[in-house]
């Protein structure tokens, strides 16, 4: 192995999005040493199902254990063969993980899935079971959310869609039962009552919706109840995503995205007088998150108006934007609207390759993704890469902790710091600040 490893620093990138388990990326090992190489600190890898959230887990446990000193860490994905070859036939400089980009696992079920089919709802009880027994090896939870585009809506549903109950004070909002007929649910919630009536409607797109919703509903449970962030995908619905997460956890999101209307009005958000002292001594004029909003998000490839976006910022949402942002003047317009310290960056690799066409992007990719921004804001490169940094940080606790551990391995291991030289003291200082906060 080369002794030539990299090491973190005030610069270092993170990757808050991408597809680690794509085939299209090729071989593992060498994706995250050529990131590595390229100043990619760590990647936040999702999934779009559970199968690919074992192979992340698995992956990253294979890093943990090289981290603890442990050089049998192949070894262990033995049930996972398709993890340990695509390790062991890297090049020589990539077999080790220490040479790697930190990974970040997600785990969750994303609305599109592989063949452009639809989750079933059998997947929530095993993603439920999946965390129950790994949430301390997860950094987050996604790709999840909500996926309205044409193709999408009109894909055959794999089995009927069930009935998706909906609470709400006086309300009457239309939903569709298991057999796609009228029926009106009544349901007790806290000791009130509360009706819905499900109009009679055939409407395919309706039933797409109303499942999506209930398996977004599930993930936003997930994500408050475990405290992790959530990675949200959200096109052609940026405002219906937004709105469900800004929603009393008590309630359902399900009768607005099936009847096509949006939730009421939430109104803006000021943070109280006590809160606005705080805040101007602390040197922040940031507003305290929407009790009921998840503790951490992040809208991924967010495409919906800049208004919106505008709104998950008041919520306390971060929004990661690509390379792709260069070709793309929605997103850059959106980009400009939203503070930096709620920007972060992503590659969503394979996907969203910084030129248009079928590319293959990766996450190395990351670098240019920072370097469009600090052109679009007319901000320098450092200082992109330490406020995107940061709010990853924010957004992924175990990544400070995860950046202690490995560095302190590759002090006692090699001795002299490798690529980048050698950092000063306060390079570090934030994220060790973060870590001690979240500990």
């Amino acid at each position: 192995m080369s002794s030539e490893l990299w090491s973190w620093t005030s610069t270092s990138l993170v990757d808050c999005h991408c597809h680690l388990t794509d085939e299209l990326l090729g071989n593992t090992a060498d994706v995250l040493r050529s990131s590595a190489i390229a100043g990619v600190g760590a990647v936040v890898a999702v999934s779009e199902n559970l199968p690919q959230a074992r192979q992340l887990l698995h992956t990253s446990i294979l890093q943990l254990k090289s981290f603890d000193g442990d050089k049998s860490t192949v070894e262990t994905c033995d049930k996972y063969d398709f993890i340990a070859e695509r390790v062991q036939e890297g090049s020589p400089d990539s077999t080790d993980p220490l040479s790697w980009s930190i990974i970040i696992p997600c785990a969750g079920i994303h609305p599109v899935q592989p063949g452009w089919m639809h989750p079933k709802l059998e997947q929530l009880d095993e993603l439920s079971s999946f965390l129950d027994v790994n949430h301390e090896l997860i950094g987050g939870i996604g790709e999840c959310g909500l996926d309205f585009c044409p193709r999408t809506l009109k894909a055959p549903l794999n089995s009927p869609s069930p009935s998706v109950p909906y609470t709400s004070h006086a309300s009457t909002s239309a939903a569709v039962g298991a057999d796609g007929r009228a029926s009106a649910v009544i349901s007790i919630a806290n000791g009130a009552t509360h009706e819905t009536v499900h109009t009679p409607t055939d409407s395919l797109e309706l039933r797409v919706k109303a499942l999506q919703a209930r398996i977004f509903d599930a993930h936003i449970t997930l994500g408050s109840s475990m405290d992790l962030a959530l990675n949200v995908h959200s096109r052609q619905a940026g405002h219906y995503a937004i709105d469900a997460l800004a929603r009393d956890p008590r309630e359902s999101l399900s009768p607005a995205l099936a009847t096509g209307r949006t939730v009421a009005t939430l109104g803006k958000l000021s943070a109280s007088d006590s809160d606005q002292s705080f805040l101007a001594s602390r040197g922040s004029s940031t507003p305290s998150p929407r009790r009921g909003v998840p503790p951490r998000v992040l809208m991924h490839a967010f495409d919906g108006k800049a208004k919106f976006a505008r709104k998950g910022v008041e919520l306390g949402m971060r929004f990661s934007v690509a390379a792709s942002i260069g070709r793309d003047r929605c997103l850059q317009k959106m980009a400009k609207s939203i503070p930096l310290d709620y920007l972060c960056l992503e590659t969503d690799s394979p996907a969203l390759h910084p030129i248009s066409g079928d590319r293959i992007n990766y996450p190395a990719n990351t670098a240019l993704a920072c370097s469009k921004l600090a052109e679009l804001l007319d901000e320098s490169v450092d200082q992109i890469a330490a406020a995107t940094t940061k709010s990853a940080a924010e957004l992924f606790p175990s990544l400070p902790r995860l950046i202690r551990r490995r560095e302190s391995k590759v002090r006692t291991r090699f001795g002299a710091i490798g690529r980048g030289g050698r950092r000063s003291s306060g390079d570090l200082g934030i994220l060790e600040a973060i870590a001690d906060e979240s500990c």
